[in-house]
């Protein structure tokens, strides 16, 4: 036991083969992320309690701010990833937005904003440093512990309850999601990242002594990678009963644009489940990429299945994915325009010289992906896939309504999150 009150052994060892947490994502390395270790203190103040969870850009940690006797979290983000400056550019952006333009609306209260942020500059023995200095550099922010997440909860309610959530609970969530974005959206901001896990629950205080104890005495499991280098497995945090507000959080592909800008067509934004037509083909992209990405999360949480993504098969080539995408795009919402597909830089991967659909085909040879049959346009709709609410009733046409107002070829012909608020299913 440490002097901290935080256990420096007794951790039950994973496999030295079996990949750990963040070893597992694709395109990740140890050692893009810190070293962060139970029990140490940064910034003169907080002091590693736990791991609470990780992803491609950063680890999540629980710590005890000692100078204010509280807990917060820690987000440390890893090296060579956008969202290390991206995050928190944009919580400096949008402060100074707020203070000059006064932007008005209840969604500012439900975005999650840093309590502090400060850097870790170190020297790492086992990576060459960074052009012109000796040492790395790790952003961190720190923020008020929140949390389980909607997906979270959603997924644990799928085990007691193949529909999930209550009609009423999703559209609390969106309606409230949709505040927020009205906000960004009128600040001039995309989030570029809206689905269930970066919405989180208000976190609950009482659970806190209990994990903490429960880290010193039976700590989560462990693999040393190095001298320096120990991965932690993430600390399961309490499940929340009811669904209350959710505050959005994840601004690692948050982007300030001008009124009506439009992100450049090579940049693939958000997770491979609600990729937009537009993230897919390569054409510039905006505003209502957001609302794309939240039609997919409300058919999600009230059907309990993807619309678009059937699950990824080992050995497909990403390209193979979108193309499975793209027919169940064309399945459910029609095909869409020659002039439309004329403005995608990566329309010929899945079109012929005559704007016929072909699917994904190899570059070689021309022909279509072997074994996968990811370039076949399913017999379905839009209606086929809604299970959840009876054939021909006004709530299954209204609900299928809101669907299609998000869920649009053209960025044009989506509604605006302003427009969704007053939108008939959520009242």
């Amino acid at each position: 036991m440490s002097s901290f009150g935080i256990p420096t052994s007794g951790f039950e060892p994973a496999e030295s083969s079996e990949k750990l947490e963040e070893e597992r994502l694709w395109g990740s390395e140890p050692s893009d992320y810190y070293p962060v270790k139970l029990g140490d203190i940064y910034n003169n103040r907080y002091k590693v309690r736990g791991k609470l969870g990780y992803g491609g850009s950063s680890t999540i940690w629980l710590a005890s701010d000692i100078k204010e006797n509280r807990f917060v979290v820690l987000k440390v983000f890893a090296l060579s990833r956008r969202g290390a400056k991206r995050e928190p550019n944009f919580f400096s952006t949008l402060d100074e937005v707020e203070k000059t333009y006064k932007i008005e609306g209840p969604g500012g209260v439900y975005i999650r904003r840093p309590l502090d942020q400060f850097s870790i500059t170190w020297n790492d023995p086992g990576k060459p440093p960074q052009i012109g200095t000796r040492k790395w550099t790790h952003p961190v922010l720190v923020f008020k512990p929140l949390g389980p997440s909607i997906g979270t909860l959603f997924r644990q309610r799928l085990i007691t309850d193949q529909r999930g959530m209550t009609p009423e609970d999703v559209k609390l969530i969106i309606r409230h999601t949709l505040s927020v974005l009205d906000y960004l959206h009128t600040a001039n901001f995309i989030h570029g990242e809206v689905h269930e896990d970066n919405l989180l629950l208000p976190f609950s205080y009482t659970g806190i002594p209990g994990f903490v104890l429960d880290e010193g005495d039976n700590p989560t499991r462990s693999k040393v990678i190095d001298k320096i280098r120990t991965v932690y497995e993430s600390h399961s945090t309490q499940i929340a009963s009811d669904v209350l507000p959710p505050t959005l959080c994840g601004f690692s592909n948050a982007l300030s644009v001008s009124k009506n800008a439009k992100i450049p067509a090579v940049q693939f934004t958000g997770e491979e489940h609600s990729w937009s037509p537009q993230v897919i083909l390569g054409i510039p992209w905006g505003k209502k990429n957001d609302i794309w990405q939240l039609g997919c999360m409300t058919w999600y949480l009230f059907e309990g299945h993807r619309l678009f993504h059937e699950g990824t098969v080992i050995g497909w080539k990403p390209s193979e994915l979108c193309s499975r995408q793209l027919a169940l795009m064309i399945a459910v919402l029609g095909k869409p325009s020659i002039e439309y597909l004329k403005k995608g830089q990566r329309t010929k991967d899945y079109f012929d010289s005559d704007w016929k659909w072909t699917g994904y085909r190899e570059s070689d040879d021309g022909m279509p992906a072997s074994a996968t049959n990811s370039h076949k346009i399913p017999k379905t709709s839009l209606k086929a896939q809604a299970r959840r609410l009876s054939k021909g009733t006004k709530r299954k046409e209204v609900y299928l309504d809101f669907i299609q107002k998000c869920l649009q070829w053209e960025e044009k012909d989506r509604w605006s999150a302003k427009q969704l608020l007053g939108h008939p299913w959520l009242e």
